[in-house]
């Protein structure tokens, strides 16, 4: 879902809420070192293509942290948020707790925000192009949560809402990465990124 602000445009990963405090997952840490060693092992390039990717707490503005998880400034719950400037065409990418409870998660929401990167540098950057955004970046989620073995309907439910509200598919040449064909072996060996 995107709302804009000025010349600035944000796009959320929303999630569905649980009634406990985020939980960071096993061997993983919540920090930008970390999100920066993910980002580069499992999507590599992309980092370059942002000013920030935070993974430290920090919030775009007008956005609110209740016992430790993220709102957007409608009272969604979020996971991670890409934040794109029109004014000085920059790209920020936030992360948050939620999204570090297992490496499957923190692949998924780090490549949906990465598919916004894309979108966004290729030009698809107002917001009447949301729901655009949003089927692109859900039919991603949903092919890979499939192939990973994950429960994928929350993703399909956010695909056929964004259909319904006239989204336009984008393609698959935005997703981060072509769809892997098999499932993973384990979670913690992680899709590798194959080369375009």
């Amino acid at each position: 879902m995107t709302h804009t602000k000025g010349a600035t445009i944000y796009v959320n990963r929303y999630t569905t809420s649980q009634a406990s405090e985020p939980v960071i997952g096993e061997g993983m840490s919540y920090s930008n070192e970390y999100a920066a060693s993910f980002s580069d092992k499992h999507f590599p390039g992309y980092r370059a293509k942002l000013e920030n990717l935070y993974a430290d707490g920090t919030i775009p503005k007008n956005y609110y942290v209740v016992d430790g998880r993220v709102y957007d400034p409608s009272g969604n719950e979020v996971s991670a948020s890409t934040e794109y400037s029109a004014y000085r065409k920059k790209i920020n990418v936030y992360l948050y707790k939620k999204a570090f409870a297992s490496p499957n998660q923190l692949y998924l929401d780090l490549g949906h925000e990465y598919i916004h990167v894309n979108l966004f540098l290729a030009g698809f950057s107002s917001a009447e192009m949301v729901h655009s955004h949003d089927l692109t970046a859900y039919a991603w989620d949903a092919e890979i949560a499939k192939i990973m073995g994950l429960n994928n309907k929350e993703y399909l439910d956010r695909v056929i809402a964004a259909k319904n509200a006239k989204g336009e598919f984008y393609g698959r040449h935005y997703f981060p990465y072509p769809l892997l064909k098999y499932r993973p072996k384990t979670q913690v060996n992680l899709i590798k990124p194959l080369l375009r």
